[in-house]
């Protein structure tokens, strides 16, 4: 049994890089739409999702997350040492 493929030249990196753009846009666009109708809820679950997803397909990126976790850590504890501070239950400086 023979199967008849049809010949379709392969698409340069330069398409398939096209493509993925014009994919991409598209999903920004309806993530644009779809963003103010999302309940709090759907939304942490949104973001808990893609974290997920991000993490397994890059996991050798594992560093980059540890990086910005850190980065955000460090972030909330200064605002909470400077919002403590203008309330009068933390150290000055």
């Amino acid at each position: 049994m023979s199967i008849e493929r049809e010949s379709h030249p392969t698409p340069t990196i330069h398409e398939i890089l096209a493509g993925y753009r014009a994919v991409n846009e598209r999903e920004r666009e309806e993530t644009r739409e779809r963003l103010p109708r999302l309940t709090v809820e759907e939304s942490v679950r949104q973001y808990l999702w893609m974290r997920a997803l991000a993490r397994r397909v890059a996991l050798e990126a594992e560093h980059i997350f540890a990086e910005q976790r850190k980065a955000h850590c460090i972030y909330l504890h200064e605002q909470l040492r400077l919002a403590a501070q203008r309330i009068g239950n933390g150290p000055v400086g």
